[in-house]
């Protein structure tokens, strides 16, 4: 992945309030040449990337920005993962470009922006735009985030280095539905299991937010020079602590 990309981890934020001016058509086309660029998670699973602008889209919640970067992806195993995956390379490219950008997961879009998607569905969008509040954070302790000790069950010394970027993540109202046990060398990760009253609204959204932190993650073995590949296997071969749904292993050597 992108070394930049790192750097931005502990600087971003997610951007709630922009200047309705459009982004410059170079500053468009650099982003979207760097989305046809993303690494990701399952390659297996073919992904597009849609651009779209203000009033293309339908958003329940009070943001509105000038420009949108929607993620159509095939509906299969593990989908929603990779989405995340993909789209917080992206959130974290803007914030380093000096663009400010922010998940939407309860906006969609107008029907003609998804008809004639060849079997690709709409699975999440971000906003994006010139940002009309601080874009960046001034220090780590301005994240809002769950204490190491929730999120970490980890045997063995340097977890906690290489888990601090994953615990920066962003995620649906800052739930971190995420956890990580094993080793070091077999870092398994699991997602918090749901009450019937959250599932509807947060399967789907929880699913790519252990996306973005898996994204994060990466970024951060890679900082560490080391190589990080994931293997999704059955929950009985790494079963997770109580409270939570494995969902795959990642071995970093």
């Amino acid at each position: 992945m992108d070394p930049a990309l790192y750097d931005a981890i502990f600087r971003r934020k997610s951007v709630r309030k922009y200047r309705m001016d459009s982004l410059s058509s170079d500053a468009i086309e650099d982003i979207s040449r760097y989305a046809r660029a993303v690494e990701p998670l399952c390659p297996e699973i073919d992904v597009q990337f849609e651009f779209a602008e203000h009033g293309e889209i339908v958003n329940l919640l009070p943001v509105k920005s000038p420009h949108y970067i929607l993620i159509f992806s095939e509906r299969k195993d593990n989908y929603l993962y990779n989405a995340g995956f993909l789209g917080q390379q992206m959130d974290l490219y803007l914030s380093a470009k000096g663009v400010g950008s922010c998940w939407l997961g309860l906006a969609k879009p107008q029907e003609q922006i998804v008809k004639g998607r060849d079997g690709l569905d709409f699975t999440i969008m971000l906003g994006f735009g010139e940002a009309a509040e601080p874009l960046h954070r001034d220090d780590v302790s301005q994240f809002k985030r769950k204490p190491m000790s929730q999120i970490c069950f980890v045997e063995g010394e340097g977890a906690e280095e290489l888990l601090e970027p994953v615990r920066l993540a962003p995620s649906a109202v800052n739930g971190q539905p995420w956890c990580f046990y094993g080793t070091l060398s077999e870092l398994h990760v699991g997602r918090e299991k749901l009450s019937p009253v959250r599932y509807p609204i947060f399967n789907r959204l929880n699913q790519i937010d252990v996306g973005i932190a898996l994204c994060h993650l990466v970024l951060s073995a890679e900082h560490m020079g080391k190589v990080v590949k994931f293997e999704f296997f059955d929950s009985e071969k790494a079963k997770p602590p109580p409270g939570y749904n494995y969902v795959v292993t990642a071995y970093i050597e």
